[in-house]
């Protein structure tokens, strides 16, 4: 069974992603309590945080690979929880000892697998407005819908609003709304820390605001993929 390496950017992420592999693991185990080994490396965000604000994803590798070397003799894979940072997913995947997961490439599987052909990403400013998402979603024929600009304003004030550990319940309760009313098949959490404040049936035992769109919970995603590469 192997070790699972999570480079923490924000705690909440890091946290559901931890939950999850406990979760997962064991509802695959033969005797419902074995799931994969994981060690977690983590980082004030305040690091992360920076880079974020200005785009500076050559810095963002160079910090990631430090921590992975840090665990490179502890763990036999590497996951990150956070979406904004895999826009330096191929140069950490280049220089890092340990085989990565991405988060990016995990979430267009699933909208595949489900068939989705219009698909609300959201996330980071940086994540909806700078493409992330959007070529690897067309490349497969799905179209890709980004809020407009006050939208995404809204999702970024909550984001940075779950991280601090502030009450977002009515921002939540306004945006899941406006979610709703679009015409799309699915919604990408495509923040971490968004599956803290939006639930549907598909999560259980989950508390938020609750969607009727379908979810691409990216964080669960993640988790569940190192689970089975783990077992494998």
């Amino acid at each position: 069974m192997k070790t699972i390496g999570i480079i923490t950017i924000t705690v909440p992420g890091s946290v559901i992603c931890q939950e999850e592999i406990a979760r997962y693991g064991m509802q695959q185990s033969r005797d419902g309590f074995t799931h994969p080994p994981f060690i977690v490396d983590t980082l004030s965000f305040s690091y992360y945080k920076e880079l974020v604000a200005r785009s500076n994803w050559q810095a963002m590798s160079d910090l990631i690979i430090n921590r992975i070397k840090r665990l490179s003799h502890l763990a036999d894979l590497i996951i990150i929880p956070s979406n904004t940072p895999h826009y330096a997913f191929e140069q950490i995947q280049q220089d890092s000892p340990l085989p990565i997961l991405s988060i990016v490439n995990v979430t267009v599987q699933t909208c595949i697998t489900h068939h989705y052909k219009r698909v609300l990403v959201l996330g980071t400013l940086q994540t909806m407005q700078g493409g992330l998402y959007a070529k690897p979603l067309e490349e497969k024929g799905i179209t890709p819908i980004i809020p407009e600009n006050a939208f995404r304003n809204e999702v970024d004030t909550l984001i940075y609003s779950i991280i601090a550990n502030q009450n977002t319940l009515a921002m939540s309760d306004s945006l899941a709304q406006k979610i709703d009313s679009l015409n799309v098949d699915a919604v990408i959490l495509g923040c971490t820390e968004l599956p803290c404040v939006f639930t549907n049936n598909s999560i259980p035992h989950a508390l938020g605001a609750s969607l009727k769109t379908p979810i691409v919970d990216t964080t669960r995603l993640l988790a569940r993929a190192a689970v089975d590469y783990g077992l494998a």
